[in-house]
């Protein structure tokens, strides 16, 4: 039925929403807080929690975490027995990491920068593998302390 226009639009849109869950499985950057679960932040287009949640369960399923969307004020929290979607969540105040965890960060970024070659910067390219509204949480993107 995808000749038919409103069948071809819905594919579309569904074939969009996973392809972003599949990417931001990738870009998810989660740290470590120090009321002692793992915190990430996304802001994508699309609403995907949903598909993030059970994946992270099987990968990280032997920690505390939180996936936090920013744009809509939601998260998928996962506390060891089950994971569940929380509405109205707002971040009151910056996360305070763990010391591990900024030492983490520090040498990620170096180890990020050092294995640059300059001749061969490319940012067209960089963009389109990530792009930019996805750098905003990417620790290999935040400016080095």
């Amino acid at each position: 039925m995808l000749a038919d226009r409103d069948v071809a639009t819905v594919d579309k849109l569904g074939r969009g929403v996973a392809h972003e869950a599949h990417k931001y499985k990738g870009f998810i950057r989660f740290r470590e807080l120090k009321q002692g679960f793992l915190y990430a932040c996304i802001e994508p287009q699309a609403d995907i929690l949903v598909f993030l949640a059970p994946h992270f369960v099987q990968r990280i399923g032997d920690r505390p975490w939180m996936i936090h969307d920013m744009q809509r004020a939601q998260a998928a929290i996962y506390d060891l027995k089950q994971w569940r979607l929380l509405q109205g969540v707002e971040s009151s105040s910056t996360p305070e990491y763990t010391q591990i965890e900024e030492e983490c960060t520090e040498l990620w970024q170096h180890y990020f920068k050092r294995m640059a070659i300059k001749e061969r910067y490319n940012p067209k390219l960089q963009q389109q593998h990530v792009p930019l509204r996805s750098r905003k949480y990417l620790v290999e993107f935040e400016p080095i302390k």
